[in-house]
């Protein structure tokens, strides 16, 4: 926004008063290479929000509406945001509607912006022009610039001839509307509007002539008024006088004291010993516990093999006695076994 400051001439007895009210840049969507049609896998295109002045505005965001829906550079497929520049990557064929947005929700106008797949583009201003200048319109191929071409406004051909290119020369409102272009090798470009508006003004300002005329009657001085007084604030009375030192009565006269005898200053007190701390005895720990396992189990005594019991064994048969025969002679006895 620019503001014109408030001048007042005085000149001749006249008093001149120029008032001039806020001039408002217009804000909108600055195309780099300045065209809305361009072909499908080329460079890349700038998008940016300038003022009348051509010179970039913080505050305002690019953002494109396509197929109903809304999006803004960054966040978009084929806009990217580098270096608080945003970038449009011709990738895709597709059009769509680019306009600059500020954080208070006001808007710029809107630029229809294709990406052609076909083999022929309009090359058209893509921000508005002012009345009263020159426009050249121009159709390119993907081979090169084609030699003659012809020219369309809202579906009916500008003249008979093929031409080179297309110069509108003092561009007026009339000549607003939608221009293509064909070849004899190509078809019909797609259509572009083109926008034509007024010169913003340098200057806005209304003027005011205001006459002074001395007085007719002399000016008298106003008599001045007398300014009351101030009272006077009440004297203090003077403190009473204080009794100079001569009516003091003299000091008591006292005796000298006698001389304080030295003595020898007392023992220093004994100290009891120490108090051993009064820390109660460590806990005597008791004795370890054996540990609780079980008694080893008794084991069976052995159980003998299961072997048969040995045969036993018939007693011995009784031994004969023997007898004795005695005979009647003399001797000892004979002893015969009966076998």
């Amino acid at each position: 926004m620019k503001m014109r400051l408030l001048s007042v001439i005085l000149l001749h007895g006249v008093c001149v008063l120029l008032l001039s009210a806020p001039i408002v840049s217009k804000v909108s969507l600055s195309v780099t290479p300045d065209r809305k049609q361009f072909f499908s896998r080329g460079a890349l295109v700038i998008l940016t929000c300038d003022d009348d002045d051509e010179q970039r505005v913080d505050g305002w965001t690019v953002k494109r509406t396509r197929a109903g829906l809304t999006e803004r550079c960054g966040a978009a497929a084929g806009l990217v945001l580098k270096n608080s520049l945003c970038q449009l990557i011709l990738i895709n064929p597709s059009d769509g509607a680019y306009f600059c947005e500020s954080s208070s929700g006001q808007r710029s106008d809107e630029v229809n912006i294709i990406i052609s797949a076909g083999s022929l583009i309009l090359d058209i201003p893509s921000s508005p022009v002012w009345t009263g200048s020159n426009v050249t319109l121009l159709c390119q191929s993907r081979e090169g610039k084609p030699g003659k071409s012809y020219f369309y406004k809202d579906g009916a051909m500008i003249g008979p001839d093929p031409k080179e290119n297309l110069t509108l020369t003092n561009v007026q409102k009339s000549d607003e509307g939608l221009y293509s272009c064909s070849t004899d090798d190509h078809p019909h470009s797609h259509e572009s509007r083109l926008t034509v508006r007024d010169p913003p003004p340098s200057v806005i300002a209304s003027t005011t002539t205001t006459t002074c005329k001395p007085a007719t009657r002399p000016l008298r001085p106003r008599p001045r008024r007398p300014r009351p007084r101030r009272p006077t604030p009440p004297t203090r009375r003077p403190p009473p006088p204080r009794p100079s030192p001569r009516h003091r009565p003299p000091p008591r006269h006292r005796p000298p004291r006698p001389p304080r005898r030295h003595r020898r200053p007392p023992p220093p007190p004994t100290r009891p010993p120490p108090r051993p701390p009064n820390r109660p005895p460590p806990p005597t720990r008791p004795p370890p516990r054996p540990p609780n396992r079980p008694p080893p189990p008794t084991r069976p005594p052995p159980r003998p093999p299961n072997r048969p019991p040995p045969p036993t064994r018939p007693p011995p048969p009784p031994r004969p006695r023997p007898r004795v025969i005695r005979s009647h002679s003399f001797g000892p006895p004979l002893t015969a076994s009966i076998m």
